[in-house]
């Protein structure tokens, strides 16, 4: 039970850090390199959501990336 409290809190940390960090670079890049809008934290989260989603689906990547 500890462990699974403790994986719950590293996601949820990990998810905000990364989220916050989404957020600030697109509010400072994006509306003055590309005329974006700025966007709001649950916008950056959902950025992040879908980022993740993306990037776990990818596993025919591995067998290219693997030497063996």
């Amino acid at each position: 039970m500890r462990d699974l409290i403790l994986l719950l809190t590293a996601f949820i940390i990990n998810t905000t850090i990364s989220a916050l960090i989404i957020w600030l670079t697109w509010n400072w890049v994006m509306p003055s390199v590309f005329s974006l809008p700025e966007i709001g934290f649950l916008s950056a989260l959902g950025i992040r959501l879908l980022l993740r989603s993306a990037v776990e689906k990818c596993d025919y990547i591995s067998p290219v990336l693997s030497s063996e």
